[in-house]
């Protein structure tokens, strides 16, 4: 008997903590992996990427502002086609600021050989600030990405920021024309001391 009933607690103790574990809220995350759709351009360094469930692209489009410019994107893919002044630019680094309860422990993800080899999380403001960097890689111009958030509260934006590096065809052509100006000034400059022959 007595083993009976303990068997009948063992049992109702752990329905009742699956019943727990699976009530508990999951820890809110943002993951980088390779673009697995349709991306939608990145033309700027500073751009804010909103969920409006906090679920994206789970159960809703991401939205991207870029300025005045704004654009869904269903899968939450995005491409790197940042050119400033007709150089174009790879992205070494994608920083988020995230705007948190301070009850929230956000995480982050690298999944499908993405581009970064690293990701970090540091909470500021006294908890209710979390950056969420990705590093240790390079997103070459004209390449795709996705992002995927999910656990936050609804209507949440992420404000990006990333850091920059001049894709090595634009750095030559910049090198090319910084020694072709530098040439053609050596010139002048050794022309103007010649004295003119008589």
């Amino acid at each position: 008997m007595k083993l009976g009933r303990l068997f009948c607690f063992s049992i109702l103790f752990g329905v009742s903590a699956i019943a727990a574990y699976a009530q508990t809220p999951v820890d809110p995350k943002v993951i980088f992996e390779k673009d697995p759709g349709a991306p939608v351009s990145i033309v700027t360094p500073d751009f804010t990427i909103s969920s409006p469930t906090g679920d994206s692209p789970g159960t809703s489009a991401c939205g991207l502002a870029q300025g005045s410019l704004m654009n869904t994107s269903p899968s939450c893919s995005f491409k790197d086609e940042i050119n400033l002044n007709g150089v174009k630019y790879g992205i070494t680094q994608l920083v988020f600021d995230i705007t948190i309860t301070s009850d929230e422990l956000v995480t982050c993800g690298l999944i499908n050989l993405a581009d970064f080899s690293t990701c970090s999380v540091v909470t500021k403001d006294d908890g209710t600030l979390a950056v969420v960097t990705f590093s240790g890689g390079d997103i070459p111009y004209n390449t795709s990405f996705a992002l995927s958030f999910d656990g936050f509260p609804a209507n949440t934006d992420f404000v990006g920021a990333a850091s920059l590096s001049p894709e090595p065809s634009s750095l030559i052509l910049m090198l090319t024309g910084a020694v072709l100006l530098f040439v053609g000034w050596k010139r002048k400059r050794t022309s103007k001391r010649q004295p003119l022959a008589t």
